[in-house]
């Protein structure tokens, strides 16, 4: 029961983080806060992927599983953060 609470609290916490930076755009003006709610977006996709793990298979789950845990998030973080470098 505690992991699934950690998972919770990590896509609250990115939650609040975008609430910040769409509040704060002019703080976050040299971050990119398209790039920063890109990263968040991974970051809530990955979290959401692991909370598909939790119930009973179905078809459905195990349809979605695979293209959050397996593309959009490991994907969508690196991608935003090397176009930042770039």
């Amino acid at each position: 029961m505690f992991p699934p609470l950690i998972r919770f609290v990590g896509i609250l916490y990115s939650l609040v983080v975008i609430a910040i930076i769409a509040a704060k755009t002019d703080y976050f003006k040299y971050q990119t806060p398209a790039f920063c709610y890109a990263i968040l977006v991974g970051t809530i996709l990955g979290y959401i992927s692991v909370i598909l793990t939790l119930p009973d298979p179905t078809t459905g789950l195990c349809t979605a599983q695979p293209w959050l845990w397996g593309i959009f998030s490991p994907l969508l973080l690196p991608f935003t953060l090397f176009l930042i470098l770039a």
